[in-house]
């Protein structure tokens, strides 16, 4: 019965459910290969990669504040990326950055 229902959970919450979650590589990808700023950086790749905004203070005025960005990130980051569709362009871009690395960051918009 908790298989199921376990089962159930993941396919009303659209969630991978231990299935590899390709676009946030991709993204984290970006973060190590391409030119981004360093709010970048330490906000919304570190909250991708950690689950948690690094250096806080330098950003936020409470920890709250900052734990709340982080979920909004990681909530827009989950809906962005939905669908198959998404997930295949995520697939495919992240092949091309791990086999060209920061040479393919402008074809994503990066330097």
């Amino acid at each position: 019965m908790m298989k199921l229902l376990s089962a159930i959970i993941c396919i009303l919450t659209l969630s991978a459910c231990g299935k590899e979650d390709v676009c946030k590589d991709f993204q984290l990808e970006i973060c190590d290969n391409c030119a981004i700023s360093e709010y970048e950086e330490e906000v919304t790749c570190a909250c991708l990669e950690d689950g948690e905004v690094e250096d806080w203070r330098d950003y936020f005025d409470t920890k709250t504040e900052a734990e709340v960005h982080c979920s909004g990130v990681k909530n827009n980051h989950a809906f962005e990326y939905v669908g198959p569709d998404r997930q295949a362009a995520c697939a495919g871009g992240l092949e091309v950055l791990k086999e060209h690395g920061s040479d393919a960051c402008s074809s994503y918009g990066y330097e």
